[in-house]
C-alpha cells in the first residue's frame, strides 16, 4: 500500500546546472595583452536580476582581487569581466567563476571554475585574445 502512494505524489524536479563552455583566455594562455577582458560563455542563460559581482573574480598572483566590471549578454550567454586598469605585465591571473552563478531557469553552476593565464610584457608583441575558444578550466575536482 505505502508504494502505490507514492507512486501518486508529484514528481520531484531536479534543479539543471549551468556549465561553462568557454572561457577566453584560454586556461594556460601566455603572453596574453594586458588591456584584454576576460569572457566566459554559459552552457544556458543566466539570472540577470540575481547576477552579483561577488559570483565572479579576478585575481592577481598574489591572489589579490581586481577591479573588474562585469557585463552579461544575455543573447551570447556571455559574462564579460573587463579590468578597470591593465593587468600587470608578466603576471599570472585567475578567474574565478563562483558556483552560486545562478541559471535563469533554476539552478546554478555545478561547480566553481577557475581558469588561470600569464600576460605579456606588454609589448606590441603580446597575443590578441579577443577569440573565445574552448577550453579545458580548473572546477576544483
Amino acid at each position: 500500500m505505502f508504494l502505490l502512494l507514492m507512486a501518486c505524489q508529484t514528481p520531484v524536479e531536479s534543479a539543471s546546472y549551468l556549465s561553462v563552455l568557454t572561457v577566453s583566455p584560454p586556461h594556460g594562455a601566455a603572453n596574453v595583452a594586458l588591456g584584454t577582458e576576460i569572457r566566459a560563455v554559459f552552457s544556458d542563460p543566466i539570472d540577470e536580476d540575481a547576477l552579483s559581482v561577488d559570483d565572479v573574480a579576478v585575481l592577481d598572483a598574489a591572489g589579490t582581487e581586481l577591479v573588474a566590471g562585469l557585463f552579461y549578454d544575455s543573447e551570447t550567454r556571455m559574462i564579460r569581466l573587463v579590468p578597470a586598469d591593465d593587468l600587470a605585465p608578466n603576471s599570472a591571473i585567475t578567474v574565478v567563476l563562483g558556483a552560486g552563478i545562478p541559471a535563469q531557469a533554476g539552478g546554478t553552476l555545478s561547480a566553481e571554475v577557475r581558469s588561470s593565464f600569464r600576460t605579456g610584457g606588454g609589448g606590441e608583441a603580446d597575443a590578441d585574445t579577443d577569440t573565445d575558444s574552448d577550453t579545458d578550466t580548473d572546477t576544483g575536482d
